[in-house]
């Protein structure tokens, strides 16, 4: 199953360290309040004085060593933070209450997804959910008027 919002294939191309606008820090992987079961890094570092950039960012880095592609989420206090779900945590060999360490910049390449592989959060592809979704809307619309000559009333 693809995840929309977080990759970490190890086909990723080899993520830069050289950049002006990299940041490396340690920061603690900490369970999330709410439903579930997911967790999140506090990013130690200003990041709109640093990227420019005060609403979600784009980013891509190394959390110990292993490639992600991610977000850097506001959290409404002048922080931001991003998830680190488990694939990534297994990846870099990490678990919830672990310090890890982290090379991140800003993702300034396009963001794609292959509508047709992509599965929602419940499983059922995207690709069927939009296209699906709208014939059965359309029909249900042209079921529910009746067009005679110029005129057009509900049934």
């Amino acid at each position: 199953m693809k995840r929309v919002w977080c990759s970490t294939s190890a086909d990723m191309p080899t993520i830069g360290v050289a950049s002006v606008n990299t940041k490396k820090f340690r920061a603690t992987i900490e369970k999330a309040g709410g439903v579930g079961s997911w967790s999140r890094i506090i990013l130690p570092f200003d990041v709109e004085k640093s990227w420019g950039a005060r609403g979600r960012l784009a980013v891509k880095g190394r959390l110990n060593g292993a490639n992600f592609q991610s977000s850097a989420m506001p959290l409404g206090d002048g922080k931001h933070f991003m998830v680190v779900n488990k694939a990534l945590r297994e990846a870099a060999g990490a678990a919830i209450g672990d310090t890890v360490q982290i090379e991140m910049l800003p993702d300034t390449a396009p963001r794609a997804v292959d509508l047709v592989t992509a599965t929602t959060s419940c499983g059922r592809s995207v690709y069927d959910v939009l296209c699906i979704g709208s014939v059965a809307r359309a029909s249900a619309a042209r079921s529910a008027v009746a067009v005679s000559g110029d005129r057009v009333s509900a049934r």
